[in-house]
């Protein structure tokens, strides 16, 4: 289960980190080979990434502590689940739970920034996903509606 954490934790910080702030063992090549290239694990670069990671790290943790096993994978994963015909993220059971977490963390039990910083990011994008979906099933909706109408 450790393990997993950690390849989420770093998952989430290459998916949070400007292309600066990721060591060079991590990027993705020009030309797309798999050469290992050798990196200093004590460059500054590595020590910043690893230092996110290990925030990341918390985040997960804390998360998994506070909420229920299901709900906290979809957050982290930024898989949500939405319910049929809702028109907004606002009416998201997930979403408007993900809040009410994030407004925990952050107003009642007081997190650090860093915390209440990593918590935003990831919330901004759970909700992003959610209106990606939203506007996907509405275009589908449309799309069957025509057909319909052409029957």
């Amino acid at each position: 289960m450790k393990n997993n954490l950690v390849i989420t934790a770093n998952q989430l910080a290459l998916k949070f980190s400007d292309e600066l702030e990721i060591p060079s063992r991590l990027k993705k090549k020009e030309n797309e080979k798999k050469e290992r290239q050798k990196s200093n694990l004590n460059s500054l670069t590595e020590q910043r990434f690893q230092k996110n990671v290990t925030s990341w790290l918390k985040v997960i943790e804390t998360l998994l502590s506070k909420v229920e096993s299901k709900n906290a994978w979809r957050y982290i994963t930024i898989t949500p689940e939405i319910e049929s015909n809702i028109k907004s993220a606002a009416y998201c059971k997930d979403f408007i739970e993900f809040t009410d977490y994030f407004v925990l963390r952050r107003d009642i039990e007081n997190c650090d920034d860093e915390e209440v910083g990593l918590i935003s990011m990831l919330h901004s994008e759970f909700q992003k996903e959610i209106e990606k979906k939203i506007e996907k099933a509405a275009q589908n909706n449309t799309v069957k509606s025509d057909e319909l109408d052409a029957i």
